[in-house]
């Protein structure tokens, strides 16, 4: 168990609260007083440690999405699945697709922050995104990379609402499909690779025993990474 000096350990316990209140409630509707009340502080300490709600939500989606593409990658190359960075960073987010609506309140978390452009200058999401980027292609200018990221966070968001709010009657493997061939097609991948290579992903995703549980819980081989 992790140890904290006291204002860490304040700053821990508002942010173990708002996993909570983040997955029961969202993040439009999710309150930094209910956040406050539920760590055991006052709302003026919240604020001493955290600028604002955005500042938490940023946190937790850069933690989580760390651990869950961690834990998947090493997956990867322990098993020997793909030493291809496209191909691991595409079965990452097959299965953020996958868990995404199989746990809703984790699906429609996501979906607002996307709806409210607040993963754009996380760290965690442009590296993430700019290691297939770079990959792929040597020469690139900023606005090139900027409209790629635009475009990502839209589909995520477009097929997990969709999906959640009933629009789409599809299998969430039917989604996480779509959302990688949207990303190789981005990438300028032929129809004839992309095809290929959506199939790859979609098998390794299958042999990967990760799920998502209450609080964003994150765990592979039942072991709880997060």
């Amino acid at each position: 168990m992790k140890t904290y000096p006291a204002g860490d350990l304040t700053k821990e316990k508002i942010y173990q609260a708002s996993k909570e209140i983040f997955f029961h409630d969202g993040y439009k509707k999710a309150s930094m007083k209910e956040v406050s009340e539920k760590a055991g502080i006052k709302q003026s300490v919240f604020y001493y440690h955290y600028k604002n709600k955005a500042a938490l939500a940023k946190k937790l989606y850069s933690e989580f999405g760390t651990a869950h593409a961690t834990a998947i990658t090493e997956w990867i190359i322990q098993n020997k699945y793909s030493n291809d960075i496209i191909i691991s960073n595409c079965v990452c987010s097959a299965l953020l697709i996958i868990n995404s609506v199989t746990i809703p309140n984790i699906g429609r978390f996501w979906a607002e922050m996307y709806t409210d452009n607040l993963t754009a200058d996380i760290s965690f999401h442009r590296h993430f995104h700019k290691l297939i980027f770079k990959k792929r292609f040597s020469n690139f200018t900023e606005m090139e990379f900027e409209v790629f990221l635009i475009e990502a966070a839209a589909i995520n968001c477009a097929l997990i609402l969709s999906y959640l709010d009933g629009r789409l009657h599809v299998k969430p493997e039917e989604l996480a499909r779509f959302k990688i061939q949207n990303t190789l097609k981005a990438l300028a991948f032929t129809k004839e690779e992309r095809d290929k290579m959506i199939n790859e992903i979609i098998k390794i995703a299958s042999k990967i025993p990760i799920k998502c549980g209450n609080n964003f819980e994150i765990c592979i081989d039942h072991k709880l990474v997060f």
